[in-house]
């Protein structure tokens, strides 16, 4: 081999020791990662949902919670400026002392507009532990509150308690590929976490004490950023000895996927726009899992020109799926995740696509919204 065959070999190498070390080191370790648990002392929950006009949602989502086999919790929906029937779909709940209600009728100045709901709830919760939830969203099992009562009853010291959310089953590519990326996304901040390095979390399914938001400033220093109530929230403040992973069946919380590509983008251009936020060894983090990816498939457009590297590129190629391929089967018979691994290759492909020009499109996005 010439010398530039042989850069080409090396950067290959290094790409897929980098994606394998990814799989082997974070994904494997939310499969193996079981924080400590206790069903003694229990502590009361506060549970806390934002709505902006969630009135079908609000009659699905509110029975799921209250139904949490749970000695001691309280749900608090903020209404948020809604314009549909969900001030009528809470007032049906006035006599359930479980369930109370915020209604904010007019926007906070240079405050955004979730981060503001959010806030209204945490103040008003009664209790320490803070549960977090969206509108749009359905605990799988009636545990779900039992999982995170056990881990700050088994870690008294915990602080942060990162969960997991999936979306339910979505025919089409596109329901195949927001599968693919939610379980890429979670495996990897959840196995960062594991590993003692926090670094995100999601909204749909997350906790936290009211502690720990009071003496970290809670949103005060990005209150007026679009998204982020979760990510920079545990970017900037979440503690490794403090820290604790759900990684309980029963506590995942599903999500609806979205079904067209428009507004599925308009999404995932809020969440990304918020990474940038992130501090430069997060930011370095992600890129690595992506750029390695880049290079993978890449890199194969060099056999034109260099078409006797076909044998060594392939070959590192194969055992990086092939390895992939099992770690994510194992993650989603671990954690009950819809996935489908067949077709890694394609969605690794479409990934790439996503999120370059997400990714690239975010960095510049200076308008998004709630809702």
């Amino acid at each position: 081999m010439n010398a530039t065959e042989v850069i080409i070999v090396l950067v290959y190498s290094i790409s897929s020791v980098i994606l394998i070390w990814f799989y082997l080191y974070y994904f494997e370790a939310v499969r193996e990662g079981k924080p400590k648990i206790s069903n003694e002392g229990l502590p009361p929950l506060s549970v806390i949902v934002a709505a902006h006009d969630e009135q079908e949602n609000l009659k699905k989502l509110i029975p799921s919670i209250l139904k949490q086999d749970y000695p001691e919790f309280e749900l608090i929906i903020v209404n948020d400026r809604s314009k549909d029937q969900t001030k009528s779909i809470l007032e049906n709940y006035r006599n359930d002392t479980r369930i109370s209600f915020i209604n904010i009728d007019t926007p906070f100045p240079d405050r955004d507009p979730k981060k503001n709901a959010l806030l209204q709830g945490i103040e008003n919760a009664k209790y320490e532990h803070l549960i977090f939830t969206d509108a749009d969203c359905r605990p799988v099992s009636d545990n779900w509150l039992s999982s995170y009562g056990q881990i700050y009853s088994g870690s008294p010291n915990t602080e942060v308690i990162i969960g997991y959310s999936p979306h339910f089953p979505t025919p089409g590519i596109l329901g195949k590929f927001i599968e693919f990326e939610t379980t890429t996304t979670l495996l990897v901040y959840m196995g960062k976490a594991i590993k003692g390095k926090p670094y995100m979390a999601v909204g749909r399914n997350m906790s936290y004490t009211k502690s720990f938001f009071k003496q970290s400033g809670g949103f005060s220093s990005f209150i007026n950023v679009t998204g982020g109530d979760d990510d920079i929230i545990i970017n900037r403040y979440a503690k490794r000895n403090h820290t604790k992973v759900n990684t309980s069946p029963e506590s995942a919380v599903f999500t609806f996927a979205k079904k067209d590509l428009k507004a599925y983008i308009r999404q995932k251009k809020r969440h990304l726009s918020v990474g940038k936020r992130y501090n430069l060894a997060d930011k370095l983090f992600s890129a690595s899992y992506w750029m390695s990816l880049i290079v993978q498939y890449g890199s194969l457009i060099s056999l034109i020109w260099f078409p006797k590297l076909i044998i060594p590129l392939l070959s590192l190629l194969l055992i990086r799926l092939f390895t992939g391929m099992i770690v994510y089967k194992r993650a989603k018979k671990r954690l009950n995740l819809p996935l489908t691994t067949v077709m890694l290759s394609v969605l690794e492909i479409l990934y790439i696509f996503y999120v370059v020009s997400l990714g690239t499109a975010s960095l510049y996005s200076k308008t998004t919204k709630w809702n």
